[in-house]
């Protein structure tokens, strides 16, 4: 029921924003669902919804921005592209979400500054995928109080709009971001430098991925297994000179080099 009665709110209150079938606002209403949105508070996929010449437009970095075009209530489609929106309200009559739908799939998105107000209630209690959280975040306080809670240093993070099938461990996710600090914060605690995930990814291959040569160094400098294979049979360096980032290449060569004398 309460679905139903948010439902019913968002119904009302987007038919008084809309004016035309081409997204031209009441400016007193659309304050209701411009914002920023996520679908994850870690996630960097992040859409703008904002007036543009009295039309709301829906943005995202990279990618462009589109005319929202009103269908019916509170259901919108972007302009030129087989994409809905779907906005709904919370118990105060106030948007702070919608659905996008893609070729048949949901995805929710939510307000911003609501993302962080819920996190910052739970960054510090122990929680699934809660150390991973505080990593992208760059939240070293959460992380060092999650940590002396006693969190899973090495909780394989598997969602999957963010790490995927294979799935990333905190030191991957720390490696990829290039956060040297995170990476000193869990070798201190006892976290194996070279454990993988699910297809033989170490922090090290993760680094040379995204090419966070200070990661790389680092890793390197405490003792990361530079001749370490994927499943698939590749080393850093193989992962590296497919990025082609010669001073990284050379970093690891020359790794190699020590490592095998």
């Amino acid at each position: 029921m309460v679905f139903k009665k948010i439902l019913i709110n968002g119904l009302i209150i987007i038919t008084a924003i809309c004016s035309t079938a081409y997204g031209k606002v009441n400016h007193e209403h659309a304050e209701k669902i411009v914002g920023n949105y996520l679908p994850s508070i870690v996630s960097t996929r992040e859409l703008s919804v904002y007036l543009d010449n009295n039309q709301l437009v829906m943005e995202s970095k990279g990618q462009g921005k589109f005319r929202l075009i009103h269908d019916e209530k509170n259901s919108f489609h972007l302009e030129g592209i087989p994409i809905k929106i779907k906005f709904i309200s919370n118990d105060k009559s106030e948007f702070d979400a919608f659905i996008f739908t893609k070729r048949g799939k949901d995805r929710k998105f939510t307000r911003k500054e609501t993302l962080i107000s819920e996190y910052e209630k739970v960054a510090t209690k122990l929680r699934s995928n809660g150390l991973t959280d505080a990593i992208l975040l760059n939240d070293m306080d959460s992380a060092k109080a999650l940590i002396n809670a006693g969190i899973d240093l090495v909780e394989l993070d598997t969602r999957p709009h963010l790490a995927g099938p294979s799935g990333r461990r905190p030191l991957n996710w720390a490696a990829l971001e290039n956060n040297t600090a995170m990476i000193n914060l869990l070798l201190d605690a006892g976290v194996d430098i070279n454990m993988t995930n699910l297809s033989g990814f170490a922090p090290l291959h993760h680094a040379a991925e995204a090419q966070a040569i200070e990661s790389i160094q680092l890793l390197l400098e405490q003792g990361a297994n530079v001749n370490l294979k994927t499943k698939n049979g590749r080393t850093a360096l193989e992962i590296a000179a497919i990025r082609d980032n010669q001073p990284i290449i050379k970093l690891l060569q020359n790794a190699m080099q020590l490592d095998n004398q």
